[in-house]
């Protein structure tokens, strides 16, 4: 997986710096990871190891729509919780079109990912 992180303040400013760092040492992989053996090295960028972790927060406290877009990725059932917010958002790109827009809405793009075992499901 690619991440694109924006850097501002805590985690995300020290993963920068630490993804510059090495970068600028001419590191492809953080050296302390143990590489498996068939692994292609990026030829930009840094080879790192991650958690994957959420959901965080609730549907309702989001405010979805001061977003351009909003990219959506679920697995297997946790689609109904993906679903909910596709609903919702779908809602709201539908009014904006119809009433030419409400204040502070900017979403223009939902992007839906549901993720399965095997392509038969």
């Amino acid at each position: 997986m690619v991440f694109l992180i924006r850097a501002k303040n805590g985690w995300t400013k020290e993963l920068w710096d630490m993804v510059k760092g090495h970068t600028t040492q001419g590191q492809l992989y953080i050296p302390q990871e143990a590489l498996a053996v068939d692994v292609d090295l990026p030829s930009t960028g840094l080879l790192m190891k991650m958690n994957v972790d959420g959901p965080f927060g609730s549907a309702v406290r989001v405010k979805w729509e001061r977003h351009n877009g909003v990219v959506i990725v679920v697995g297997g059932s946790g689609v109904s919780y993906g679903l909910a917010i596709l609903e919702y958002l779908c809602g709201v790109v539908a009014k904006k079109g119809k009433d030419g827009g409400e204040d502070g809405v900017k979403l223009g793009r939902v992007r839906f990912v549901w993720l399965v075992r095997d392509f038969g499901e």
